[in-house]
């Protein structure tokens, strides 16, 4: 159990570092890249996985939804889970964007409830 949080800590970092340096595309790119799934499925990889995630990020300065969908993908993907990330934009008072996981049975990851126009995936 340890293991698996200093693995997304790490993660987390990475995709902290990378995404300071690179686009969005380019971090999404990255992250696909790393995902390839190993192993079998399980659903209760997914729930650790963003579990883990929201855990610890609060110890990353800075680190925001992309960042955690990307460190999330590599580390479900490890797990045997396949996501996409995708990203969304919003205007009500004012413009917001932001990034999510979709698994391959379209549940979301780190999604909230408000409405963002998907504009890219990948």
């Amino acid at each position: 159990m340890v293991k698996e949080h200093i693995s997304m800590l790490l993660m987390l970092g990475a995709a902290k570092f990378v995404g300071s340096r690179q686009t969005v595309q380019e971090l999404v790119s990255l992250s696909a890249e790393l995902a390839h799934p190993e192993g079998t499925e399980s659903r209760d990889a997914i729930a650790r996985g963003e579990r883990i995630c929201r855990r610890m990020s609060r110890l990353v300065p800075g680190a925001r939804c992309l960042h955690q969908a990307a460190a999330t993908r590599v580390w479900l993907a490890a797990h045997g889970v396949s996501s996409e990330i995708v990203v969304g934009f919003r205007h009500q008072q004012q413009f917001a964007g932001h990034a999510w996981l979709e698994l391959a049975d379209g549940e979301e990851l780190f999604h909230d409830q408000t409405r963002f126009h998907e504009v890219w995936r990948g």
